[in-house]
Parts: C-alpha cells; structure tokens; sequence
C-alpha cells in the first residue's frame, strides 16, 4: 500500500492542455520531454455502487499491452486534491481482482453484488517529472481527451505542502 498525495484540476479542453504544456511555468522544473501514450480502461463498481458507498474507487488501465487495477481509498476535496492510499495488481478479471488487491494490503470489502464496469475512459497522457526545490518530485500529466483535459500533479517524493504551495501559485498565474 502506498499513501497517495495528488491534485487534479479540470481543465477547459485540449487547446488549454496544449498551451500549458509548453508554459515556462512547468518547462523550468523539467528535464526530460512528455512521456506519451494512450490509456484506455474503465471504472467498476456494483450495480449498487457499493464502492463508492465507501469512498473507494477501483479503475482498470491498459498499460502498454497489459491490464493493472488500481483501487483508491480516500476522498478528494473541493480543490480537487486526494489523500488516500492505492493498491495496484494486475487485472486478471472481476471476479478475482479484489483478491489480488486483499493480497497487497487493501482492506477486506464485503459486496453484495458483483463487480461491473460503470464509466469507459479513453485518453493520451502527457506526463514528466518536475524537480522541484526542497528537493521535492512530482509529475506532472495532462490527460487529454476528444473535448476534455485534466492536469494533474503527484507527489513523488518530499511533502505534501509544498506540492500544494505549488498548485496554489499555478492557480494564481493562471486565473487571471
């Protein structure tokens, strides 16, 4: 299990993913070009959403020719950052991920349903890694659809407040 510390902002579409990509304002704590690649996956849950009763969120990816699960547990606040921790297994099917995932650490869930696919995604991910004072990591991703973005940034490495000073100066510099 892995604590998570991760900041998710909506963005207003494509074109605004593109400009930020390019903005000196992540370009100066960056080393390396965008890492892309295409993602494609979906969310399960009951037909009663009893994961999401319980604040847990289970998403199946395909990662270069292979399926990984990943279920989170934690909530995400208004300013859209997500405390919580993360198992990640490979998916093998529904009926036996939650096992794999009992295996890594996650907490035992009682359903009363079977797992279900609820929401296909489809996207490409930009994604670097900024180095940051205080020796502080993170990296950063735009994930792109046909008529939506999300920027996101993960703490790596160091603390989480100073990920969040971070996040509060990218939404000074760019709500104005």
């Amino acid at each position: 299990m892995a604590s998570k510390v991760e900041l998710k902002i909506n963005l207003s579409g494509p074109d605004e993913a593109n400009r930020l990509m390019s903005d000196e304002f992540f370009a100066r704590y960056m080393k390396d070009d965008f890492q892309v690649r295409d993602v494609i996956g979906a969310c399960y849950d009951t037909a009663f959403e009893e994961l999401a009763a319980k604040d847990l969120r289970l998403r199946v990816r395909k990662i270069n020719h292979m399926k990984v699960a990943d279920l989170k547990d934690g909530k995400t606040a208004p300013n859209g950052l997500f405390l919580g921790r993360q198992w990640l297994c490979k998916f093998m099917g529904a009926f036996s991920v939650l096992d794999k995932l009992y295996e890594r650490g996650a907490p035992k869930i009682e359903l009363t349903a079977p797992l279900l696919p609820t929401t296909a995604f489809k996207y490409t991910r930009y994604s670097a890694t900024l180095y940051m004072p205080d020796q502080v990591r993170a990296e950063l991703s735009f994930d792109v659809g046909d008529s939506d973005a999300v920027l996101g940034l993960e703490l790596l490495f160091g603390m989480g407040s100073e990920l969040m000073l971070f996040a509060d100066e990218f939404r000074r510099e760019f709500s104005k």
